[in-house]
């Protein structure tokens, strides 16, 4: 099977079990929960604390989701498979396809990193939200998600790399859309992307620096 028929099945999997599955946890739901808890968070702590607190969530979420699903991990093509399951795993814990996504292999000097794009024109995580003013970018819960499950996963498959994701555009702050970039950074390369990332993405660490993302893999890893 080829890998484009591969990823079409997968992501057609993915909707059956949505729409079938008692498992999955209303999407509406999850919205509502995580926008009162954002806000309730932004009354009493900083903006900063309030993207780290949920960040740091979302990516133990999805560390203990991959970490269940360890043997159809093991059966993943590192980074070919990539786009295919952040569409799924969006459309599963969104509830919505992606507006869009794309992957490439980039290049700083002579180091190189795998890169995903992928954004949402309507997100559910910040819609109805408006941060403007503070230039906030809220949808770090899933930005944290996706990160601790890419970072385990790669784990799992004894890949030496190191994976961060940020959110660089969002709606409730008045961008156009939801947009996520996820990094997967081999090892021996880690020291020149980190250092000069921002130059092919610009705000990167607009929220979250490196060290954070250190840091976390490091205590929940």
């Amino acid at each position: 099977m080829s890998d484009l028929a591969r990823h079409f099945l997968m992501n057609y999997v993915a909707k059956i079990k949505k729409k079938f599955s008692m498992e999955t946890v209303s999407s509406f739901t999850v919205r509502n929960l995580y926008v009162s808890s954002f806000t309730d968070i932004l009354q009493s702590f900083s903006a900063e604390e309030a993207v780290r607190r949920t960040f740091t969530w979302g990516f133990e979420m999805g560390h203990e989701y991959m970490l269940e699903l360890e043997k159809d991990v093991e059966k993943l093509k590192p980074r070919v498979d990539a786009p295919a399951i952040a569409k799924m795993a969006w459309y599963i814990f969104s509830g919505k396809d992606l507006s869009g996504i794309d992957s490439k292999w980039m290049n700083i000097d002579d180091a190189k990193f795998f890169m995903v794009k992928f954004w949402d024109d309507n997100c559910p995580w910040c819609r109805g939200v408006e941060l403007a003013e503070k230039n906030l970018k809220m949808c770090s819960y899933p930005a944290g998600a996706f990160e601790g499950a890419y970072q385990t996963a790669s784990m799992l498959m004894g890949l030496k790399n190191f994976v961060m994701v940020r959110e660089i555009k969002c709606k409730a702050a008045g961008d156009e859309h939801c947009e996520f970039v996820i990094v997967d950074i081999p090892l021996e390369h880690l020291e020149k992307v980190v250092s000069k990332l921002e130059d092919v993405v610009p705000g990167f660490y607009s929220q979250l620096d490196y060290n954070f993302s250190k840091k976390l893999k490091e205590a929940v890893l």
